[in-house]
């Protein structure tokens, strides 16, 4: 069960580097380069020690959740401060219940498992009712939507990302394959953001260089770096990575234990969100019983 103490460290860095910057409020491209930028100082001293993984796969592999992550990230870091860490970590579970009906597109075949397995199927139907419910229900809260309109590309990453890197950590040692996976994503990132930068100019590059700007950066970086490292030690080590899924939802107490205790108000709708939550673990754990 290491698997399941590194999944709940995953969320827990998460959930800190979420409030963070609701709090903070770093432009957001800076605070996604000086993250990464961390990310690289912070490892490259160690790879010499583990090593790089020899098949080419892990990088064809590591190589599009770059990408995908160089554009959500910063779709992230813009829209945390306005719609809040406690919103965007109720709706994004939103897209467990998408991936989960969209295979069945993928493959029909999957009918015929759930049918011969009834009670477990009864329950995953009781579960996609209880998240249709309360789907509804949030549907009526103008500031959950707001979240959802606006995230939809993070939320779309969110989807495909652990896909992805479990793929790549097929090709690589647990360990290894984890250090590595966090050094060479981040450094494809910083690539590309330092291309992005010099060609398409979202802000001055001296802002970058603003005291407050690569401070805080480089704290919310130093989070990444772990929650990353743990996340992805967590998906090598786990025989379906829809189990890291599930128990990384757990961030979205944290978070509203967190605003809890410093008072904050919360104008959305909780409860809708939280029946999300709980609705989107129960069908990840209900659907590998199958």
């Amino acid at each position: 069960m290491d698997w399941a103490l590194y999944g709940l460290l995953s969320a827990a860095f998460t959930a800190m580097m979420m409030l963070m910057q609701e709090r903070l409020k770093v432009e957001p491209f800076a605070l996604a380069l000086w993250c990464k930028i961390a990310c690289v100082a912070a490892l490259l001293p160690v790879m010499p020690l583990i090593g790089f993984p020899a098949d080419p796969w892990f990088y064809i592999w590591t190589f599009p959740t770059a990408v995908i992550f160089a554009v959500a990230d910063v779709i992230l870091f813009r829209h945390l401060p306005l719609v809040g860490a406690g919103v965007v970590s109720r709706v994004s579970p939103v897209t467990v219940i998408i991936g989960f009906l969209l295979w069945f597109v993928v493959d029909p075949s999957l009918v015929t498992g759930y049918a011969a397995r009834p009670v477990i199927s009864a329950l995953i139907v009781a579960s996609l009712c209880a998240s249709v419910f309360f789907s509804m229900r949030l549907r009526k809260c103008e500031v959950s939507m707001k979240a959802l309109r606006v995230l939809w590309f993070f939320l779309l990453a969110s989807v495909l990302g652990p896909m992805l890197t479990k793929a790549a950590m097929n090709h690589a040692a647990p360990l290894q394959g984890a250090i590595a996976y966090t050094f060479v994503q981040a450094l494809m990132m910083v690539t590309i953001w330092l291309g992005w930068l010099f060609t398409a100019k979202p802000l001055p590059p001296r802002d970058l260089l603003k005291r407050d700007t690569w401070r805080h950066g480089l704290m919310i970086g130093s989070l990444m770096v772990l929650g990353v490292t743990v996340y992805v030690l967590s998906v090598a080590t786990v025989d379906n990575p829809g189990y890291v899924s599930a128990i990384r939802l757990v961030n979205t107490v944290m978070i509203l234990a967190a605003h809890k205790w410093m008072g904050k108000k919360d104008e959305s709708d909780v409860t809708s969100g939280l029946g999300i939550v709980a609705s989107a673990a129960a069908l990840i754990v209900l659907r590998e019983q199958l």
